[in-house]
């Protein structure tokens, strides 16, 4: 690109050299003939390449020795460009040409315009890139026990490009529950790489935990329907067994109203003989903590059902073959493993469920109830 200025300031300084020379005519070098300026890169980050056309400058000055004509052309040279390197379309620069006035003295040789405005242009427009459109967050496991990973799926850049934290702090290495923050950010060097090229609005974007599963931990894990369908599920399970009673749950039912050694009912043919009058009375969710070899606290979740009912039963256990015992408001309970709820489709499921009993409710609740739990209903 080239910019041709003839001032009235040229002028003068033109006829200030003929005048000098003795009305000798001198030679003039019209700097925005041989001054050529190029643009690259991209908007916001272009370079300006500013180059003297020696060639031209050594045809102007005749017969001049070799000498005279290679002092006169290496006296032109360019001042630095400002702002180069982060360099818009439209930006107005300033190429200025540096010569030694005493060699073009010396020589008869004027220069002119040795200042011109350049107005920037061709410049590639960057494109502005949403880098997080594929960032995927992968949530594995059910709440609060999930891990987090993230994965990137986009042409530029790489899954090296980002790092991740939590909001709270924690190590990425714990477990997430949902409503646990995570950020996932640019590095530095990927920030510094594709500004080059592109326009980079967000350098790091905020996310959710959400898992699709998580466990009944507490009330405020399950709504009045919840609430309900989670108790349809306990008074089935009661009512199958009532009428379709196994001989597992028949002893533990036994063993929990009369204390009598489990063993020794496994070994006689202990048998319920009736179960009346039973009734809902509480139920509750949370983590039972227990204490096994050295010191190791183990923790496991469980929602608790109680009951009462009347039940009378036929111990016949030993050589005595005692006649049959009743209890009126015993505790019948049901005990369901691992409960989790389907935020998606709203359905309850567990690893395992199991019946048993315990003389009175008060016993009941003291005896299960030895951890964090939370009342549902």
């Amino acid at each position: 690109m080239k910019a041709k200025i003839i001032s009235f300031f040229s002028v003068l300084i033109f006829g200030a050299v003929i005048c000098f020379t003795g009305c000798k005519s001198a030679v003039l070098v019209d700097c925005s003939e041989c001054v050529s300026v190029k643009f690259e890169g991209y908007s916001g980050s272009g370079q300006a390449t500013a180059t003297i056309n020696q060639n031209y400058i050594a045809s102007l000055l005749g017969d001049m020795n070799e000498y005279t004509v290679a002092s006169v052309v290496n006296s032109f040279s360019l001042e630095t460009i400002e702002n180069n390197g982060s360099l818009s379309n439209g930006d107005v620069i300033t190429v200025k040409v540096k010569t030694d006035n005493s060699v073009l003295e010396n020589a008869g040789v004027a220069a002119i315009n040795t200042e011109q405005e350049i107005t920037v242009s061709g410049l590639k427009e960057k494109e502005k890139l949403d880098i997080f459109k594929n960032v995927e967050i992968k949530t594995s496991g059910i709440s609060p026990e999930c891990t987090v990973s993230f994965s990137y799926s986009g042409a530029v850049g790489s899954p090296y490009s980002f790092s991740m934290k939590r909001v709270d702090g924690k190590k990425t290495t714990e477990k997430y529950k949902n409503g646990d923050k995570i950020i996932i950010s640019l590095t530095d060097e990927a920030i510094e790489s594709l500004n080059k090229e592109y326009i980079i609005e967000e350098t790091s974007r905020e996310y959710t935990i959400q898992a699709d599963k998580k466990y009944i931990l507490s009330a405020d894990d399950l709504s009045e329907k919840d609430v309900a369908a989670f108790k349809k599920i306990s008074d089935d399970f009661v009512n199958n067994k009532v009428n379709n009673m196994d001989r597992d749950s028949n002893k533990s039912i036994i063993n929990g109203v009369s204390g009598i050694n489990i063993g020794a009912l496994y070994a006689s043919t202990t048998e319920i003989r009736k179960l009346d009058n039973i009734n809902f009375n509480s139920a509750y969710v949370g983590i039972e903590r227990s204490e096994g070899y050295f010191g190791k606290i183990t923790e496991t979740k469980y929602a608790y059902f109680f009951y009462t009912m009347d039940i009378t039963y036929h111990p016949n256990v030993g050589y005595t073959f005692d006649k049959e015992a009743s209890v009126d408001g015993a505790a019948l309970i049901v005990r369901i493993k691992n409960p989790v709820i389907d935020l998606t489709s709203g359905e309850i499921s567990y690893s395992e469920i199991v019946i048993g009993s315990r003389k009175d409710i008060e016993t009941a609740l003291s005896n299960k109830l030895n951890g964090n739990f939370e009342k549902i209903s």
